[in-house]
């Protein structure tokens, strides 16, 4: 009788810890929100959201991460429910990769993850830019990813765990890189902002008009609070990337080795209805699974430049990546040196002109000698983004519009880094805009701005430059498509020129 009364009242005992536990693990802990703090950053109101900086960052509740380098707090060890309805993994897996990945710390980069063709398994990564990234956050002078966050929205239906679907976890010998931390989910696009920097994905559709699948980006910009939300996410340093499907296909066969080899003309009739630096619709070049080499805009096409966005935060010096964090400019940042590293960019010119490398959607690869090579130079992008000093950091350009002859119902959105108009009938419009640069580091004057037709679809585009100031008036007669207008900003006499906020006007039915 004494045994049975000592273990009933373990067993009480045990149940209440239970119960405390995990009432502690659901209850929000300190820091966990973001504070927004825009006292340097001019925008309207109702844009203001921004991330803490690195050294603050926690994962929100129901954002448990899996295999974080950092310590965890006691109260990550039961499973919960995050705010947009995507149950997180339990922290058991994590404790014991964290366990496991001591000896990895020290690597950004899983250099045994790449096939033998030295290609990462996006082939967006070569073997010797992922060496180049450990060497240089072993010596101190990349920050590395921990506490970035890796963020699968769509239920693993792809997988970025390589050569093994995790249950929840990944194992740090399956993770490209492996210090970031991970969050599965099923929410598909994302709309609330997470506290840490984020390179996210979700392999969904947006809409479905007729037999078209249109991508999560269309679907967005069909309206100004689903493109807020992006602008939102793109300032609080969150990257998300969605397969283009339909939008912005390629004029031809998408099987025709020419097409392959020089992929540059969309085909008008199936252009996104806006274009924004805020999110990236992909597209690859595979085979997959069809036994010959196509262009592919669906599910996977994103993971390569899931792989390209965590090579580019972990190449920040530390100092650098935190400030550009608490200015909400990292993904800017980041946006603009992933254009800056595609192999049609060679020069200053070429940066500003080059509608592949600036548009709706981006192809991850291009065919070389016959074998699938990245469109982008991740080395260059490496040596470029660990190159920048504070005060080397492109400015970041915001729009605001001053006066137009578009009437209410042309108007698709308007939100600091991007203007987006539509017309179904012939008719000339005009828009005066004001261009204002922000600067990383305080600088409040001395940039310099330049207004470029990017794209010029079925409307054409005529612009009158003053300075930070110009007005674009566009001619349409009749055709289906888009054009855009981009602008770009940088210090007087600097060497690099900021990602473009940019107008555009779609054409058509």
């Amino acid at each position: 009788m004494q045994t049975k009364a000592i273990l009933s009242a373990l067993i009480i005992i045990a149940v209440a810890a239970g119960i405390f536990g995990m009432r502690a693990s659901l209850s929000p802990r300190a820091g966990s929100e973001a504070s927004a703090d825009f006292s340097s950053i001019s925008v309207p109101e109702r844009f203001k959201v921004l991330a803490p900086s690195p050294s603050t960052a926690r994962p929100g509740l129901g954002s448990t991460s899996i295999g974080s380098t950092r310590t965890r707090e006691a109260s990550l060890a039961s499973t919960s429910q995050s705010a947009e309805g995507t149950t997180s993994p339990t922290s058991a897996g994590a404790a014991q990769a964290e366990a496991s990945t001591d000896g990895a710390k020290s690597a950004v980069c899983n250099e045994s993850a790449f096939g033998s063709d030295g290609y990462s398994p996006s082939k967006m990564i070569d073997i010797e830019t992922c060496k180049k990234l450990n060497a240089l956050y072993a010596s101190g002078k990349a920050a590395g990813n921990a506490g970035d966050l890796y963020d699968n929205r769509d239920g693993l239906h792809v997988n970025f765990c390589v050569g093994w679907t995790p249950a929840p976890d990944c194992p740090p010998e399956h993770r490209l890189f492996p210090q970031h931390d991970w969050r599965i989910g099923s929410g598909g696009r994302a709309t609330s902002v997470s506290p840490q920097p984020t390179i996210g994905q979700a392999s969904y559709s947006g809409s479905t008009e007729g037999s078209v699948k249109h991508g999560i980006p269309y679907a967005m910009y069909r309206s100004q609070s689903g493109t807020e939300a992006f602008y939102r996410l793109y300032r609080g340093n969150n990257l998300y990337i969605y397969p283009s499907l339909s939008d912005d296909s390629f004029a031809g066969d998408p099987y025709d080795k020419g097409l392959l080899e020089d992929p540059s003309e969309v085909d008008q009739a199936t252009a996104n209805i806006a274009n924004t630096p805020y999110v990236i619709g992909s597209k690859q070049i595979c085979d997959c699974g069809a036994g010959s080499l196509r262009i592919h805009d669906a599910s996977g096409s994103d993971l390569a430049f899931v792989e390209l966005g965590f090579a580019g935060l972990a190449a920040f010096r530390p100092d650098v990546k935190k400030a550009l964090a608490a200015k909400g400019m990292l993904i800017p940042t980041l946006q603009a040196m992933i254009r800056y590293s595609h192999y049609s960019v060679d020069s200053d010119d070429g940066y500003l002109r080059s509608e592949l490398s600036h548009g709706s959607s981006y192809l991850a690869h291009r065919l070389e000698g016959g074998s699938v090579r990245p469109a982008y130079d991740a080395s260059k992008l490496v040596d470029s983004i660990n190159g920048l000093a504070l005060s080397d950091v492109p400015p970041l350009v915001e729009l605001s519009v001053a006066s137009e002859t578009f009437d209410d119902a042309e108007a698709l959105f308007e939100t600091p880094g991007a203007v987006a108009r539509r017309l179904d009938v012939g008719g000339n419009r005009s828009i005066a805009l004001r261009a204002t640069a922000l600067s990383a580091d305080g600088r409040e004057t001395g940039y310099e701005y330049k207004y470029v037709v990017l794209s010029q679809g079925p409307a054409e585009a005529r612009i009158s430059e003053r300075g930070a100031s110009a007005t674009v008036e566009f001619r349409y007669e009749e055709g289906e498509g888009r054009t855009d207008v981009a602008v770009f900003a940088r210090r007087s006499g600097g060497k690099l020129w900021s990602v473009p906020a940019i107008i555009s006007l779609y054409t058509g039915s």
